[in-house]
């Protein structure tokens, strides 16, 4: 039994020694001095191309507000290109837009055709104030 734990012993002093013997090596490859080259950059061009894939964006974006909206007839200007303040832009298809400018012209004639009635009705004694005033807001 003692030549057991004897051999036990030696291995473990054994490992051990092992063990600490490795320890120095690392320490002496750490110290070990590298010297390097500084070399200027050069440019020079690649035969490769390179190709990914990916998005791109503005760092400044601006924010468009119109006056009239429609349907855009022509862009007279490219994607990207700088553009002055008062410059055009793009036009616009008129067809709505008359459309709407024709229907507001109608809605006015009406408007004044019943203002001029109700001025008749008023002065030819008809009506009075009160009603004129709730036909007019009516």
């Amino acid at each position: 039994m003692k030549t057991k734990q004897i051999l036990w012993i030696a291995a473990s002093a054994l490992f051990f020694l092992s063990s600490c013997a490795e320890k120095a090596d690392i320490a002496q490859k750490n110290e070990q001095i590298v010297c390097v080259q500084a070399k200027a950059i050069k440019e020079t061009t690649a035969s490769n191309s390179i190709q990914f894939s990916g998005v791109l964006s503005s760092k400044r974006i601006s924010k468009l507000s119109f006056k009239t909206g429609g349907i855009i007839n022509q862009i007279l200007v490219k994607e990207g290109v700088s553009v002055k303040k008062g410059q055009l832009l793009a036009s616009l298809d008129m067809t709505e837009i008359l459309a709407q400018v024709q229907q507001a012209r109608l809605g006015f004639e009406k408007a004044d055709r019943d203002l001029k009635r109700v001025k008749n009705l008023y002065a030819d004694t008809v009506i009075t104030l009160v009603s004129c005033q709730l036909l007019i807001d009516g």
